[in-house]
């Protein structure tokens, strides 16, 4: 599967265009990876922040947008920010156009919400830089990501969540096979390949796979494609979905397992994803009902890394001196500590929860597949937009 034909596709970025930008703000660091030209102190007090979320219009998984916008507020509360909101469709070309009304309405910062949409908006960052905070799902294979234009990435971590459940599963199957099944709206990313290489680079057993319909699955179907592949257990991967089907293969006395935002709000099932800090006692009481929400703890943390990296330099600063606040932030987010790497991509622990055990960290990640393998199954819009 390829890319749709889309005029206002990105190029991907090269270093040479990277630094082309950067050097147009001011002078850079090449040897330490991190700005050197800061903006001057001044004693000119910063006025509230202007910046631009740049949410999907429509999302399989419920209350995606919204949850995550309460909870930027969540985590920046007070004067320090002031929100504007775009929608976008799931093409590139409309990712770009959301953050250029957000621009031209004045926004000094973009946060964007989704995979895919600061690759989308590379050109728009070059020609006109603010510095991004991508809050990303995580559904890249490691080691691809490739930074856009002063961008800092948050990430769930999803792939990395998918690859090291598969890895644990069959370390703990004992030789059994497992069959997946996805929604069809999942087959077109890469969460399926990052279970099924974790799953069978441990030893396990893919009995087969099946898809199924995002809208009205095919519930006895995916039961019955289990059965005849001979497996006794199931991994589902339906992100914002799969609870009638994962219900119906519990009934069926089949074991189940499924993606960390498959089935949300169905409590038991085993799963892997970022968890709730516990000793964030702050988070979970500014969060209130969202606090269990991926979205919502996402949007927290985005909201705590704006006010961290972003509210404390003076009303002078420009664009590279408020990339640099971003990219040198420690964050004490909603799933635990926050800092970004060289590459400017931040994430949390995993932790896999579920199925009567106490929640575990999973501290093994798929290093071995960081370079060197194309596990995409073709990416045709920004995720998960719907």
């Amino acid at each position: 599967m390829t890319d749709l034909p889309d005029s206002a596709a990105p190029t991907p970025p090269t270093r040479r265009g990277l630094l082309k930008t950067l050097a147009a703000l001011g002078a850079l660091s090449v040897t330490g990876g991190a700005p050197s030209a800061l903006a001057a102190p001044s004693a000119t007090p910063r006025l509230p922040l202007r910046v631009g979320l740049v949410l999907p219009a429509r999302s399989l998984y419920p209350d995606l947008g919204a949850a995550f916008t309460r909870g930027v507020r969540a985590g920046a509360p007070g004067q320090a920010v002031e929100l504007r909101t775009y929608s976008t469709g799931p093409l590139p070309r409309e990712a770009a156009q959301a953050a250029q009304a957000a621009l031209d309405d004045g926004c000094e910062a973009l946060v964007l919400l989704g995979d895919g949409l600061a690759a989308a908006l590379t050109g728009l960052l070059h020609a006109r830089p603010v510095p991004v905070l991508a809050a990303e799902l995580g559904a890249l294979l490691p080691g691809t990501h490739r930074p856009a234009p002063l961008t800092v990435t948050l990430s769930l971590r999803t792939w990395e969540a998918e690859w090291g459940h598969g890895q644990a599963l069959a370390r703990s199957a004992s030789g059994a096979a497992v069959h997946l099944l996805m929604s069809d709206v999942e087959a077109g990313y890469d969460l399926p390949y990052a279970f099924s290489a974790g799953f069978t680079a441990a030893g396990g057993t893919l009995a087969g796979s099946t898809v199924f319909a995002s809208r009205r699955p095919d519930v006895a179907g995916a039961v019955d494609a289990v059965r005849v592949s001979g497996a006794r257990a199931a991994h589902v991967l339906a992100s914002g979905q799969g609870a009638e089907v994962i219900l119906a293969l519990q009934q069926a006395g089949l074991s189940v397992t499924k993606g960390g935002l498959t089935a949300p709000g169905l409590a038991g099932v085993p799963s892997v994803l970022a968890a709730p800090s516990r000793a964030d006692g702050l988070a979970s009481a500014a969060l209130g009902d969202d606090a269990g929400h991926p979205g919502a703890q996402l949007g927290f943390d985005a909201g705590r890394w704006m006010v961290a990296g972003l509210s404390s330099l003076p009303a002078t600063a420009g664009a590279l001196a408020q990339y640099s606040g971003l990219m040198h932030a420690a964050v004490p987010g909603a799933r635990g500590p926050l800092r970004a790497n060289e590459s400017g991509l931040a994430g949390t622990t995993l932790w896999r929860r579920g199925g009567g055990l106490p929640d575990k960290p999973l501290a093994d990640g798929p290093a071995g597949l960081h370079r060197g393998e194309d596990l995409r199954s073709g990416w045709l819009y920004t995720y998960l937009h719907a």
